[in-house]
């Protein structure tokens, strides 16, 4: 169903990215976790359809399984973070990135490549100018916080994000 191109997954030819419903917190983290585990050790054709719908849907969905992408680096290299939710992304419809787009400008800026961080922030203000993250991410980059400030304050909420990844069902809309 998936192969590897250019360390990048791509659906084979006739398959299509459905929709999951009732999907958790817990199972969205664990899909999340499979998705990034089995792209950095180079067996993302492991990675199944039902991966990609619960990470799309509960992302797209629910702040905090949004917010458990932003720890990403804790477990994994901020550049394998990157690589990976920079392919993660291309499997979230257009007019839909935003949340994944926000977490992409801030490891961009922790990465210290800025350029890069404000065209991320920018994709996401053009999909939706009044995105919380975003504007919270654009207050901190206009303010030039430290990177190492902003890894700290990451650490630090990390933690509180992953005890709220339970069994609360995500909502079926996207």
């Amino acid at each position: 169903m998936f192969y590897l191109s250019s360390n990048r997954l791509v659906l084979a030819k006739g398959h299509k990215v459905g929709t999951l419903t009732r999907t958790t917190r817990k199972e969205a983290k664990i899909a999340v976790d499979t998705f990034v585990s089995l792209f950095l050790s180079n067996q993302s054709e492991q990675v199944t359809p039902e991966t990609i719908d619960t990470i799309v849907l509960a992302v797209s969905n629910d702040f905090q399984v949004r917010d458990y992408l932003l720890g990403l680096p804790i477990e994994h290299t901020l550049d394998g973070s990157i690589n990976a939710l920079e392919v993660m992304a291309t499997y979230f419809p257009e007019g839909n990135r935003k949340a994944v787009y926000s977490i992409l400008a801030a490891y961009h800026y922790e990465a210290d490549r800025p350029a890069t961080a404000f065209g991320y922030l920018n994709e996401v203000i053009v999909e939706d100018e009044k995105y919380s993250l975003a504007k919270l991410l654009g207050r901190v980059f206009q303010a030039g916080w430290p990177i190492e400030a902003f890894a700290k304050m990451r650490n630090d909420l990390h933690a509180k994000v992953v005890e709220a990844l339970d069994e609360t069902s995500i909502p079926e809309t996207e």
